[in-house]
């Protein structure tokens, strides 16, 4: 696949990986703008035109499911490039770590090969939308279906922030029963924070509360980060995927189970309901799906006092997870990092490197974390070799 030059100044790589699967390719692709002319609306311009150059090149039956654009401003023509009706479409106001790229795009596409996919549900807009949110529900074998939804928002003059988050989450719940769906089904959630250290507790009563409504017992994989909304009235919104057997299918078709290491407690056990990570299984397709994971010990508590201590504990976290998933750094497809300090990008690229996770696609942006200490939070997506179903 076609690839552009590196950053000139963060030297951080526009990179694609496609993964076979028994349906036809899953595509992750992080777009970096490195030969564009600095300032964000030409720098997103030519994001949109590479984007739209890989869908192309992939072909037919090619359809995007997600983008993220990682904003380091405001981007009126990001919001307004309409994105397929089939995407889970994202615009944050978290910065790349880069003194000259404004903007950074993570992209995730399907490539449906129709022979193999006989009988299977074609990749539609999900059912419901509202003004602002975005998504799609997919069928890429007939036996499992999928939703993606971003977008998702409480009313923000609603009065408080409980009330906000309260909403935010009820309307997930909405969103998913007019898919034929419910918050059991729910994998992965993304959450940003306009004022994380002030209402990151209250989001968690939010989101415990909405889970034990819901009767969710193996609770999704979930980044939750300071991150300002496109709306600027909105504190708080969310992106997710959920994935779910269809009528009928056989219950061999889909199996899903928590992702665990011993380096690591369950968070609910701190009060953040959410699963480190978790091992998705169609069939023969495997992904992994791992949580924004930071330098947290087996008993809930922050581990080490600089950037190098802290991702050496971030790192052998994510091993531990991958690991009980029948998986490694090399099977990593995607990351996003968040840093609180966008000067600890260089090394802290060099130290995941070192560690061998430099080779997949990668965003890098700066972002506040859960806690004040915290200097460092990474999420990965990972797709072992098909394993018997």
């Amino acid at each position: 696949m076609s690839q552009s030059m590196p950053c000139p100044a963060c030297g951080l790589e526009p990179r694609t990986v496609s993964v076979d699967r028994a349906w036809g390719r899953e595509v992750f692709a992080t777009l970096i703008p490195a030969g564009a002319p600095a300032g964000g609306s030409a720098q997103s311009t030519v994001l949109l035109r590479e984007l739209a150059a890989l869908v192309e090149e992939l072909g037919d039956g090619a359809r995007e499911v997600r983008r993220t654009w990682y904003c380091g401003e405001p981007l009126p023509q990001v919001a307004s490039a309409d994105p397929p009706p089939t995407s889970a479409a994202s615009i944050v106001e978290l910065a790349p770590c880069c003194d000259r790229c404004v903007v950074v795009l993570d992209a995730h596409l399907v490539v449906v090969d129709g022979s193999a996919a006989a009988g299977s549900e074609p990749v539609t807009r999900a059912s419901g939308l509202r003004a602002g949110e975005s998504g799609g529900l997919a069928g890429a074998t007939p036996d499992v279906r999928e939703l993606r939804v971003a977008g998702v928002a409480g009313d923000p003059s609603s009065g408080s922030f409980d009330a906000e988050c309260d909403g935010m989450f009820a309307r997930m719940g909405e969103l998913l029963a007019l898919n034929g769906m419910t918050e059991r089904d729910v994998v992965r959630t993304w959450i940003y924070l306009r004022d994380i250290e002030r209402d990151y507790d209250a989001f968690n009563r939010s989101r415990r509360d909405a889970m034990q409504r819901a009767g969710v017992s193996r609770l999704p994989s979930s980044t939750g980060v300071g991150g300002a909304p496109r709306r600027g009235d909105r504190r708080c919104e969310m992106s997710f995927h959920a994935v779910a057997g269809a009528p009928g299918a056989s219950p061999d078709a889909l199996r899903i189970d928590a992702l665990r290491t011993p380096t690591l407690n369950e968070a609910s056990e701190y009060g953040s309901f959410f699963s480190r990570g978790l091992r998705l299984q169609r069939g023969g397709d495997l992904t992994l799906i791992v949580s924004g994971t930071a330098a947290v010990d087996e008993r809930g508590r922050s581990r080490g006092e600089g950037l190098e201590e802290q991702t050496d504990r971030t790192l052998e976290n994510i091993d531990g997870l991958l690991s009980s998933g029948e998986g490694g750094p090399s099977d990593v497809v995607r990351l996003v990092s968040y840093l609180k300090r966008a000067a600890d990008a260089p090394r802290y690229r060099e130290l995941l490197e070192l560690a061998g996770y430099g080779a997949p696609p990668h965003a890098i942006v700066r972002a506040d974390i859960c806690r004040p200490e915290l200097l460092c939070e990474t999420e990965a997506t990972a797709c072992p070799r098909a394993v018997p179903g």
